[in-house]
């Protein structure tokens, strides 16, 4: 056991010594708000497109966010709420289409690059993480879709770009499940466009 806390002491200051030669300008934290639409379509969305479009959900997504790293690579947690129709509801992109929905939050971390091209007045951002979601409610519905025939926990995926301008945040990210969310045989994928504020 002292070896180890040896190794991992030695490790720290290593890096302590290291990072302090980039000195504080090298590193970024900042804190955001957000908000924007959620498409969420069941299936192979980017395989059989534009026939997965037919199962389209409309929705929205709220959430806060940190953002912390180098001017180079970043670590990004959030937490996130989702908001989306039950039945496919294509016709009207509208986040607020009145129907049946599900809500779920969602916990995720991004890993990635960025480039700060304007003196951080204009900084873009490309990453990839794994998001878990837990489904709280499911609305009453006539698609056979309960608790009993949905898994109301599960592990996704996701990979996602942004634009920060000034304190403006803009992003998309696509997101896919990794087990079947319908259990009986549909995966789910979502498309999210959404606005913010750092701080």
């Amino acid at each position: 056991m002292r070896s180890v806390i040896k190794k991992y002491s030695v490790l720290l200051v290593f890096c302590a010594f290291t990072l302090s030669m980039y000195g504080q300008s090298a590193f970024s934290f900042d804190f955001g708000i957000l908000a924007g639409n959620n498409g969420n379509l069941l299936g192979d969305s980017l395989t059989s497109f534009p026939e997965s479009f037919k199962e389209f959900r409309n929705g929205y997504t709220t959430g806060v966010k940190a953002r912390f790293g180098t001017y180079s690579f970043f670590i990004s947690p959030g937490l996130y709420y989702q908001d989306y129709t039950i039945k496919n509801s294509y016709e009207r992109l509208s986040p607020f289409v009145k129907s049946p929905r599900i809500r779920s939050a969602k916990g995720k971390v991004i890993v990635g690059y960025q480039a700060d091209m304007m003196k951080r007045k204009l900084n873009f951002r490309l990453g990839g993480g794994l998001n878990y979601n837990y489904i709280i409610i499911i609305d009453k519905n006539n698609s056979a879709i309960d608790f009993k025939t949905v898994n109301d926990k599960y592990l996704a995926y996701n990979f996602d770009i942004g634009l920060d301008i000034y304190f403006l945040n803009l992003g998309l990210s696509y997101e896919r499940s990794i087990p079947n969310v319908i259990k009986s045989s549909k995966k789910f994928d979502f498309f999210v466009v959404t606005a913010g504020i750092n701080f």
